[in-house]
């Protein structure tokens, strides 16, 4: 596994572990992805489908192993990943 490193310049608030999933909303998105057993979870956003990450965003906060982030801005279509 390779090792990574937060980076990004967008802003990653906090968010909520509810509901799960990837849900938009008009000030972005909030990311919520539950698992009981992961040390780490990273958020990766990509321009283009066949692109490597524009950003990589390392979650901080989980509650009921849920991992949670908040990212504003982030519109439809955004494509994403995750790295557990």
């Amino acid at each position: 596994m390779t090792s990574l490193r937060h980076c990004t310049t967008k802003t990653v608030q906090k968010g909520s572990y509810d509901p799960l999933g990837a849900s938009l909303t008009s000030e972005g998105v909030n990311f919520a992805l539950y698992s009981k057993h992961a040390t780490e979870v990273f958020l990766l956003l990509f321009g283009r489908a066949e692109g490597e990450p524009t950003d990589l965003i390392q979650f901080q906060h989980r509650t009921k192993f849920v991992w949670h982030c908040f990212v504003p801005g982030l519109r439809a279509g955004q494509l994403y990943g995750y790295e557990v």
